[in-house]
């Protein structure tokens, strides 16, 4: 869909190596792709798991530059 409208996409599927933020990897993959923005999903758990675990769509706004699209 994206490709129709001229927004050239690549979807990259990495995971985060152990006890490595998936935040922190999102952000690195986006340095070496050398990309402009970010596109993801958004979603908010309990409280008290966003406390043990990190929220990862908070971290990735607090930790980027970049432009960051979000859809819920």
């Amino acid at each position: 869909m994206l490709r129709e409208h001229g927004i050239a996409a690549e979807v990259k599927r990495a995971r985060a190596e152990r006890g490595q933020h998936i935040a922190l990897r999102i952000l690195s993959e986006a340095e070496a792709l050398g990309a402009d923005s970010i596109v993801m999903g958004a979603f908010r758990f309990g409280q008290i798991f966003e406390w043990v675990f990190g929220g990862v769509t908070h971290e990735v706004l607090r930790r980027t530059r970049l432009p960051v699209f979000l859809m819920h």
